[in-house]
């Protein structure tokens, strides 16, 4: 129950950090926030891994890539539209 309670917190502080930072307007709500701060701790865990650097869950490199991870997980959710066309028109002729 606590690891629970700490993944939300941490993704809600996560998300708020990384909306704050992402520029333009997000229709998330509350929900939305700590969805994207959780999805952006495994981007940023799954970046963390793939450059080789710390494996820590709470280590300042694991938060920072977290927000990091959240930043491109809010980017590429934003624009799915436009990247959908674009694999449409250019990789999947």
């Amino acid at each position: 129950m606590f690891m629970l309670l700490s993944w939300v917190l941490f993704g809600l502080v996560v998300g708020v950090i990384s909306r704050m930072i992402y520029p333009g307007k997000e229709d998330l709500g509350f929900s939305g926030t700590i969805v994207l701060g959780i999805i952006g701790s495994f981007v940023g865990g799954a970046i963390n891994y793939m450059l080789g650097w710390g494996n820590e869950l709470f280590s300042s490199s694991g938060f920072l890539m977290s927000i990091v991870g959240s930043l491109v997980a809010c980017f590429l959710w934003l624009n799915k539209n436009t990247i959908s066309e674009w694999l449409q028109k250019n990789l999947l002729k």
